[in-house]
């Protein structure tokens, strides 16, 4: 009998802090909400083993069950401050050399995130994503790839992602956050975790800010790019809502 696993062999330095977070993630999930277990690590090579699930790629609907998932993932009993996670982000932005070409419009957007308040901290997977996303033949759904996870992340990030990276990928001309709005899955969200509507847009620009962090970071000028053109979009509407 085979043994049906996925291998991971690290070949930058950021790919092997990336495969050590998700090992470290899997053996601490341990096949809860139907990941795959962890079935080996090397700290000398870099190298992981997991367990391979058989099933279909995830749809670019954000289907029940995916937030049933989210749902649950944030059901970590933890709470993250909002204005806490806002001046981490500052001092990230600000440490960058572009920071000082896009400094007013940044200071508007971390003003946004100074509201004290808790909010309840989510296993974060990181990319939330169709690709990611695994439909079991059981019925239910799980996640894949966890190089990015964080264990006390914000609520509502992975939500965010799934529809940036189809806004960004499909359509980078239009605001995700109002294909987000529109799209609704955030009432559930927000109703089950007792998170107030009016966090949304902070927690969307909270959410925006890491992605612009991250893509500096990175030296991305495409997700640096397309963040910043989010955020003005995003900025705008804030102030100028709608009905």
């Amino acid at each position: 009998q085979g043994l049906n696993a996925v291998v991971k062999l690290p070949l930058t330095f950021a790919a092997r802090a990336g495969i050590r977070n998700e090992a470290d993630t899997l053996r601490k999930l341990d096949g809860k909400h139907g990941t795959p277990r962890l079935l080996h690590y090397s700290e000398e090579s870099g190298a992981a083993m997991q367990q391979y699930l058989a099933g279909k790629l995830g749809s670019r609907r954000c289907k029940p069950d995916y937030l049933r998932l989210l749902i649950d993932l944030a059901r970590t009993g933890e709470v993250v401050s909002l204005q806490a996670r806002g001046r981490r982000l500052g001092e990230r932005l600000r440490s960058h050399s572009a920071y000082g070409n896009h400094a007013g419009k940044l200071e508007s957007a971390l003003a946004c995130l100074k509201e004290d308040a808790a909010v309840p901290a989510a296993l974060v997977h990181g990319d939330f994503a169709p690709w990611n996303i695994r439909e079991l033949r059981d019925g239910t759904c799980t996640l894949l790839d966890w190089e990015f996870a964080e264990w006390l992340g914000m609520p509502l990030h992975d939500l965010c992602h799934f529809f940036y990276m189809q806004t960004l990928l499909f359509s980078p001309e239009k605001l995700f956050y109002s294909t987000f709005l529109r799209e609704g899955s955030w009432r559930m969200y927000c109703h089950a975790l007792d998170i107030p509507f009016s966090l949304v847009p902070r927690l969307a620009t909270a959410f925006l800010l890491e992605k612009l962090a991250w893509g500096w970071e990175i030296d991305s000028p495409l997700v640096a790019g397309f963040c910043l053109r989010q955020l003005d979009m995003l900025l705008m509407q804030i102030n100028n809502p709608i009905g």
